[in-house]
């Protein structure tokens, strides 16, 4: 995994919801920290300033307010309020029309705002922070012909892949492998995943997502580590592309993804079909079921399906026969 050098910008939006009075409690002289969708907001208030849940009141001393992003260097800040009542804006901050204040300037990972004696921020609705982050290039490995295979885990920063990728969770039930695919490429912050492609070197755009991996058992390591026991990292071997048994002295790299099997007698190799058309065994069509309508990849039914990669009751399935 490397960084490719180029940029792109992605926005992180904080609605009413997130700076609600009990998640940020701004209040009467005290420091306050938390963190939230990577952005931490510390805060040094004024002897009588206070956030009441929507509006920021400085009615005396000194309020100072930092956002520090992990998530890549802030570029702009954008507050979208009804009212704003400051001797004179922060250093850099500029007002676009009545209902918003905003700040830009050389990205940075840390931005502060000061608000002094008598002025405030009223009914704040939204802010979103324009976040700057470098893209990502994980080297695949060729499975099949044209297909390349990786994994991906990053413990703080959501992306989402190129449009040559498909993107995978996985949950194991014995040992065989399920494999659900992820919508839109979405790849959540502290989320391991399989990566699919028809390109050698995949790239991860940064990103906040909606995306939620419930039920995915695949694991991640942000540092390189040695087997932390029974695990199982994906590489092509004997049976095709897959998980194989991770030797008792293996290392697992930075940034990947891998399964451990807690069943008896551990396989060398986690249930997948031995030159199949995409290398890992997706759920198999039920030879019983002669009423199951099969289509194929491009949506139109097929009657009499061949061995291959099929649709069969909305999954993807392997046919074998």
């Amino acid at each position: 995994m490397t960084a490719t050098g180029a940029w792109a910008d992605f926005p992180v939006t904080w609605t009413a919801s997130d700076m609600s009075e009990t998640v940020l409690d701004f209040e009467y002289g005290y420091a306050y920290k938390n963190t939230i969708k990577g952005i931490t907001v510390t805060a040094s208030v004024g002897s009588e300033g206070y956030w009441d849940g929507s509006t920021i009141h400085n009615n005396s001393g000194s309020t100072k307010i930092t956002f520090t992003s992990s998530v890549g260097d802030i570029k702009s800040i954008a507050i979208t309020a009804d009212n704003f009542m400051m001797s004179s804006p922060p250093s850099g901050w500029t007002r676009p029309d009545d209902n918003m204040l905003s700040w830009s300037g050389d990205a940075s990972p840390t931005v502060s705002m000061t608000l002094s004696d008598g002025t405030w921020i009223d009914d704040i609705s939204e802010i979103v922070f324009t976040i700057e982050s470098s893209t990502v290039n994980v080297t695949a490995n060729e499975g099949a012909t044209g297909e390349y295979w990786a994994t991906y885990y990053n413990a703080t920063q959501g992306y989402t892949a190129d449009v040559n990728t498909t993107v995978f969770q996985a949950s194991l039930s014995g040992n065989q492998l399920t494999m659900t695919e992820v919508a839109n490429r979405e790849i959540p912050a502290n989320s391991p995943v399989i990566l699919k492609s028809s390109s050698s070197t995949i790239t991860l755009t940064p990103a906040t997502t909606t995306a939620t991996l419930d039920g995915n058992q695949l694991q991640g390591t942000a540092t390189a580590i040695k087997n932390p026991g029974n695990a199982y990292v994906l590489s092509k071997g004997a049976k095709g592309v897959g998980f194989y048994k991770l030797s008792a002295g293996g290392t697992i790299g930075a940034n990947k993804a891998y399964l451990t099997y807690s069943g008896g007698g551990a396989p060398s190799f986690l249930n997948f079909v031995e030159g199949s058309a995409t290398g890992i065994e997706m759920p198999k069509a039920e030879t019983t079921d002669s009423n199951a309508e099969v289509y194929d990849l491009q949506g139109r039914r097929v009657v009499n399906p061949t061995k291959g990669l099929y649709i069969v009751n909305g999954k993807k399935v392997i046919i074998n026969k």
